[in-house]
């Protein structure tokens, strides 16, 4: 059967305005729940007679939870390298979220099924940038899984059992793509 028209097929799914207002509630949703578990991380890896530092915003919370990551661990590279993995594609995630919450300025889609052809035009700080629907969903995949894993990201930083402590390195290394 050709397709005569823009209008999409029986079963077919035809990717519009409302599949990309539906990702960005999902991201929003997504980031809260992330910045929950960065707060409860931290307080979780505060130490008695360490000062409480109070942070304003996403991203001073996110590098207060990298920097304590760190203080509590000392010198272990394999958690340092799952921290600093996180902690990166955390702050891709947060510019793409500051994009859509303080720079959105058009929303497009066209008669297709292609989640790169619908996209978000966003403009911050002078610079212009596209973020397809595809990008958008794959960054909500990201956050999930973050702030689900946020705890055992946490537990591997006091680990002191060795065994355990490689065997949890490896699990989140594999969860979050590092091999």
């Amino acid at each position: 059967m050709t397709k005569t028209s823009n209008a999409p097929l029986i079963g077919e799914k035809f990717i519009g305005i409302g599949d990309i207002y539906s990702s960005i509630g999902s991201l929003i949703i997504q980031w809260s729940s992330v910045e929950k578990a960065l707060k409860k991380s931290i307080d979780g890896l505060r130490r008695e007679g360490m000062p409480e530092i109070k942070t304003h915003g996403i991203s001073q919370t996110l590098n207060r939870w990298k920097e304590l990551q760190f203080q509590v661990t000392g010198e272990r590279p394999e958690h340092k390298e799952i921290v600093d993995a996180v902690h990166s594609k955390l702050a891709e995630a947060l510019e793409i979220r500051n994009r859509i919450c303080h720079g959105a300025v058009a929303l497009k889609t066209n008669a297709t099924m292609d989640e790169d052809a619908a996209h978000i035009v966003t403009q911050l700080n002078g610079q212009e940038r596209i973020l397809s629907l595809a990008e958008l969903k794959s960054n909500i995949q990201f956050l999930y899984k973050t702030w689900v894993r946020m705890r055992d990201i946490t537990n591997l930083a006091t680990q002191r059992n060795r065994a355990e402590l490689n065997d949890d390195c490896v699990r989140l290394r594999i969860q979050f793509g590092l091999d």
